[in-house]
């Protein structure tokens, strides 16, 4: 009965088992037109207009999904308890556990726009109150130095 309920069991450890990928946001890059990147990451959470006509946009997106440990225990030692019955009656119904959402991931990124509604630049990991560009173009951060290094010796 045991290695019954344990077969049994793998449909809903796999439901909580897998992992799943995040949004593909690689079409939002600089050039793309605003309604492109909101075909990929839908309506803005909040937007504003910076002093040199830059507007930027902040979306939330699906980043993904890790394996839920605590719910293969869960699902595991239900399916022991009822031997092998959780999955006859619950595991089959979506809203029984929710362990299939545990470990979902979501995101920030802020998206600066032209006045033509062209990408200027991208900031991913970032909210609202993020301390953003001016003129909306990323930079790239400069190289740090060494300590004691000595430039042109």
């Amino acid at each position: 009965m045991l290695v019954l309920a344990i077969l049994l069991g793998s449909c809903a450890m796999h439901k909580v088992l897998r992992s799943e990928p995040g949004l593909d946001i690689s079409g939002v890059q600089p050039g793309a037109a605003r309604s492109d990147v909101e075909s990929i990451l839908g309506p803005p959470r909040s937007q504003w207009s910076t002093g040199t006509g830059t507007r930027y946009s902040v979306y939330r997106y699906y980043a993904g999904k890790d394996p839920s440990a605590a719910g293969v225990a869960v699902v595991g030692f239900f399916d022991i308890v009822s031997l092998g019955l959780f999955e006859v009656v619950g595991a089959w119904s979506p809203d029984t556990f929710k362990f299939s959402e545990e470990g979902k991931k979501y995101a920030f990124v802020a998206v600066s726009y032209d006045a033509g509604d062209r990408v200027v630049g991208v900031f991913p990991n970032v909210d609202e109150f993020a301390r953003l560009p001016e003129d909306g173009r990323m930079s790239i951060p400069p190289l740090p130095r060494a300590s004691g290094a000595s430039v042109g010796k």
